[in-house]
């Protein structure tokens, strides 16, 4: 709860401070007179955006600082460590348009601040009634009345959604992923097969080199075989024919035998395959188109062949994941159906109850008539489970039950409001509620029976409201009078705390016109 409120230099308000008591709180004064300096400056010190116009004239900055006692500290950075059991908000707005905000003298970012402040206090202005219609309003009313946590339920809700996505690609993609598996597998036939990964392609090519010489030395040394041996049969035959020199021819044959015996074993030695020819250049080919696909090294080859086999394996896996998807959705799809049957129970269990209570207390508000009810469907599963909630609303007597999202009166839908904050007092998180003229939408007849509530929902939650209703100021446990006077040709805002009986009549009677 508020403990202590400090203002300087803030348009109206020069200087004040405020000391707040646990139970209803009440602020009076004249239209005017600041209290809407107030509200603002209370908003600002609880995350609100300013700017350097709400400094007071002739000042540097303005400051606003909220003192807290929590019986539960708000969450807050692993660098601020919280003292005792009190924390304080300050917002320091600068006329050279920076501003700062503190949490206990650490200084923070501002939408930490707002997010502190949104744990700690809740502002209802006179048109808060109108978060009546918005569309999940009757089912959120319900769960809080009915203490319904669904971060569970969320939770299993989101996961099923997040498996059934991944499902649905999964299987859209199957088409596409045997295609890509079968293109890996041939790459991969393809590197395996050209033997790249386990020899030199230049060790290949030195071999094909020499292959090549030694086919081209056979070719060239069996034509010159073949010369030597027509030569070696020219030289026989002229033996014969010119005897004058037969011995010389001889001699001649015989060293060309020599030749041919010589370059017969020379060929006879040449190691030589058309086939592992053919088959080399073929295996060099291969090679060098797969050097210019995956990189022109060995290394860039190894990388390249790992990377396909992992893709293979990633996508060999996926129908391993697509049965342990389905299996997962099944047990989700079970726990989402649970959590759902669950708080569509609770919700069901609770509505009668919720509605009993706030047609007492609309009674009570002048609403001697009034009906409603929280209507709970089974529908289509969202994120707040299986249900469509409806709050009916006949405030009169012969009028049928139309949806608060449609009803128009803005009195009654303020006092529907005020019914259902006061039964959901002791169930709500934030410990201080501020109500900035509530009561504006609501006739004086009512106004005594709206202090009462006041009063009940005062009982487990401190309130601060501005009212211009006696009625309603009376009640409260604390009183707070705002004035506006001029001192030395400036206008400043005085807030003080009424604390003896005199003061209290004299501030009534001014807030009925009798002074």
């Amino acid at each position: 709860m508020i403990r202590r409120v400090r203002i300087e230099h803030f348009v109206l308000i020069d200087c004040c401070e405020l000391h707040l008591a646990s139970g209803f709180n009440v602020i009076t004064g004249e239209t005017g007179a600041g209290k809407s300096a107030l509200i603002t400056a209370l908003r600002l010190a609880l995350g609100e955006r300013a700017d350097c116009t709400c400094i007071r004239h002739g000042q540097e900055k303005a400051l606003v600082e909220i003192e807290f006692a929590p019986q539960k500290m708000p969450t807050l950075f692993d660098e601020i460590e919280l003292e005792g059991s009190t924390l304080t908000l300050r917002r320091e707005i600068y006329t050279s348009g920076k501003n700062k905000a503190y949490v206990n003298d650490h200084l923070v970012p501002l939408n930490a601040l707002k997010k502190i402040g949104s744990s700690l206090v809740e502002l209802s202005n006179q048109h808060a009634f109108l978060s009546l219609q918005q569309p999940n309003a009757p089912q959120d009313l319900l769960d809080q009345y009915a203490k319904i946590d669904l971060a569970e339920f969320q939770k299993a809700y989101s996961l099923y959604n997040q498996l059934t996505d991944r499902l649905g690609k999964l299987k859209q993609a199957a088409p596409l992923r045997d295609g890509e598996m079968d293109r890996i597998k041939k790459e991969l036939t393809e590197i395996e097969a050209s033997g790249v990964l386990d020899v030199d392609d230049k060790e290949l090519f030195a071999t094909l080199q020499a292959m090549e010489e030694d086919k081209d030395l056979g070719i060239r040394g069996t034509s010159l075989l073949q010369r030597l041996e027509e030569h070696h049969r020219e030289l026989t035959n002229m033996q014969k024919e010119i005897a004058a020199v037969s011995d010389h021819l001889k001699q001649a044959s015989e060293h060309v035998a020599h030749s041919i015996n010589a370059l017969e074993d020379l060929i006879g030695r040449i190691e030589y395959s058309e086939e592992e020819r053919v088959n080399l250049e073929a295996q060099l080919v291969s090679i060098d188109r797969l050097h210019k696909k995956y990189g022109p090294n060995h290394d860039a080859l190894l990388q390249a062949k790992k990377a396909l086999e992992n893709r293979l394996d990633e996508l060999s896996s996926q129908d391993e994941e697509l049965h342990t998807l389905e299996q997962k959705l099944a047990e989700t799809k079970k726990t989402c159906d649970h959590l759902a049957q669950t708080i569509h129970s609770q919700r069901t269990a609770s509505a009668p109850q919720f509605t009993h209570e706030l047609e007492q207390l609309l009674h009570q508000l002048n609403m001697p008539h009034a009906q409603c009810s929280f209507t709970v469907k089974q529908t289509a599963r969202s994120s707040t489970g299986d249900d469509s909630v409806q709050f009916l609303l006949t405030p009169n007597v012969g009028e049928k039950k139309i949806a608060i999202q449609d009803h128009a009166s803005g009195g009654e839908l303020a006092r529907v409001f005020l019914s259902i904050q006061t039964l959901l007092a002791d169930k709500a998180n934030i410990p201080t509620i501020l109500f900035d003229e509530i009561d504006a939408s609501i006739g004086g007849l009512t106004a005594n029976a709206v202090g009462d509530l006041l009063v009940k929902m005062g009982q487990k939650r401190q309130i601060l409201a501005i009212t211009h209703f006696v009625q309603v100021a009376s009640k409260a446990e604390r009183h707070f009078a705002i004035s506006k006077s001029t001192k030395k040709g400036r206008t400043i805002s005085t807030i003080t705390h009424i604390e003896n009986e005199q003061a209290k009549q004299a501030e009534h009677l001014r807030m009925v016109g009798a002074t």
